[in-house]
């Protein structure tokens, strides 16, 4: 454990203390509203980065649709599999959160809707969970859910919900235990997840309001480079969306944007800039002028 207990932490302290430390899921009803759906065809040299940007459009959103909006994100983090370790482990501990949370809301009676979607979405997990060598907790759950999705209403529904939440349980124990090595921040978040285990995982437990700004300070930390890159395109970018990414003349920008980016940037090489970040964003001439 840390010095800090999270318990003991009111949600200012908390958010305090976070920003101190710092194949199957495309569900037909999510398609016309994810956001990165179209985007993770686009595939060439700044795919990423796009993605990236993207997704962090999609935290802020969620962060103003809490917590109705973090399955939204969830799908999204599941479909842009990232590179970064930290936020596959990320993603993974809101997989399985989420799971938790949805056998928890049903339990004696898991829908089928809902045990259909759990089997969806802890399937589109694994590759995630093979990557992390935790794959083998992943599949006694995803079988569970398997079953109850075939025959919800079956004399044993109650014995494979009951099964379903402990398989869940420990996979997200064993999650958390090996997501504490990256950082301070890490530690934290894996801290209060621990926590609701011990006491009952819901909706507004902190555990879900952790994963999300966890999930928004890895992407902030994520390097973006749109040298040359069209963005046009792209909606809800604004300045926090492209703090730190790095552009040059050739970057096509959305109309509305193009001169405040130019007034908030730093010219970092020849030809080349960069979006500045927070308190370092005051207003300057233009870097093209």
């Amino acid at each position: 454990m840390s010095d800090h207990d999270p318990a003991a932490l009111t949600d200012a302290e908390l958010d305090r203390l976070l920003l101190e430390a710092h194949d199957d899921l495309l569900r037909h009803a999510r398609e016309h509203t994810d956001p990165t759906t179209g985007l993770l065809a686009f595939m060439d040299d700044h795919s990423d980065d796009l993605v990236i940007l993207e997704l962090r459009a999609l935290t802020q959103r969620t962060q103003k649709r809490m917590p109705e909006g973090v399955p939204e994100l969830r799908d999204a983090l599941l479909r842009a599999d990232l590179p970064d370790p930290y936020l596959k482990h990320l993603t993974y501990l809101m997989t399985l959160t989420q799971a938790l949370i949805t056998v928890s809301d049903r339990y004696p009676n898991t829908a089928r809707a809902a045990a259909q979607d759990l089997a969806r979405e802890l399937g589109s997990a694994r590759a995630i969970a093979q990557a992390l060598g935790l794959a083998t907790d992943l599949n006694c759950a995803h079988a569970i859910a398997g079953d109850l999705a075939r025959d919800p209403n079956s004399t044993r529904a109650v014995a494979r919900t009951l099964a379903l939440f402990d398989a869940l349980n420990r996979a997200l124990r064993h999650a958390i235990h090996s997501v504490r090595g990256f950082d301070d921040y890490a530690r934290v978040v894996a801290e209060v997840i621990d926590i609701d285990l011990n006491g009952r995982l819901i909706w507004t437990s902190k555990s879900v309001f952790v994963l999300v700004r966890a999930v928004t300070s890895a992407l902030e930390a994520e390097s973006v480079d749109l040298s040359g890159v069209n963005v046009s395109h792209l909606r809800d970018l604004d300045l926090d969306v492209l703090a730190g990414a790095v552009w040059d003349r050739a970057t096509t920008w959305p109309a509305n944007l193009r001169e405040l980016v130019e007034r908030h940037s730093e010219e970092i090489g020849e030809g080349v800039f960069r979006v500045r970040r927070g308190t370092e964003r005051e207003p300057q001439d233009s870097v093209l002028a």
